[in-house]
């Protein structure tokens, strides 16, 4: 008599978690993201791959908030609190993009809500060695003392009026000059089609036209970039 083989299937709880882990390798595997295998791999709980995700990119996004608007001595704690974000955000990670719009989408949020609290208006200082707050001077070996002011002042200018501009034109212009984004990727960041962010930029260079002016000299660009 033929003994009958019994079989124990998993609970349902099992199931779920085998699919999932199986559909995280499957990405793992077809992603030739670094970024995204980093994150896959953070989320299955490796946390050396966040550090190095922090590594890779706590540059960019520093310098991304500060040109969005925050200010020196906000900066890194705003883009402290963007990898905080990543950080918790790391179960609902999906790699249906590339991880940088994800990271982007993130950032963008966190300027949002941090640039429209109240703040008190400063004046960014550089810190000597002594911890005494003094006026940050540009290299006097690098250019002469004209050239110097202007090259300031040029920089100033060009950041108040990327600051002045509405927020999505504002991102939409630090996207594509700063980072090089195409268009598509900064419509995926801003949650808006292509051609949304072609009006965008658009707008945005009419205006750093009419802002930049006394700056701007025959050919040559705008911030903004051009398109692509």
């Amino acid at each position: 008599m033929a003994i009958q083989e019994t079989c124990w299937w998993p609970t349902p709880v099992l199931e779920v978690a085998a699919r999932r882990t199986a559909r995280r390798q499957a990405l793992m595997t077809e992603s030739h993201d670094l970024d995204s295998q980093l994150m896959l791999r953070f989320q299955a709980g490796d946390e050396s791959s966040f550090a190095q995700l922090v590594d890779r990119h706590q540059r960019r996004v520093l310098a991304l908030v500060y040109r969005f608007g925050a200010a020196s001595a906000e900066a890194e704690d705003l883009a402290q609190e963007v990898f905080l974000s990543v950080y918790r955000a790391k179960d609902s990670y999906q790699p249906v993009a590339k991880f940088t719009t994800w990271l982007y989408v993130i950032c963008r949020n966190s300027c949002y809500k941090q640039l429209r609290r109240p703040r008190l208006a400063t004046l960014p200082l550089a810190t000597g060695e002594d911890g005494e707050q003094e006026w940050e001077m540009p290299d006097p070996d690098q250019d002469s003392p004209d050239e110097a002011v202007e090259r300031t002042e040029r920089a100033a200018a060009v950041r108040a009026a990327i600051a002045a501009l509405p927020e999505n034109q504002r991102l939409a212009v630090l996207l594509r000059r700063y980072e090089d984004l195409p268009q598509k990727e900064i419509a995926e960041t801003l949650g808006c089609t292509p051609a949304a962010v072609k009006t965008l930029l658009a707008r945005a260079r009419a205006s750093l036209k009419t802002l930049l002016s006394p700056y701007l000299r025959r050919g040559e660009p705008l911030p903004e970039g051009g398109s692509r």
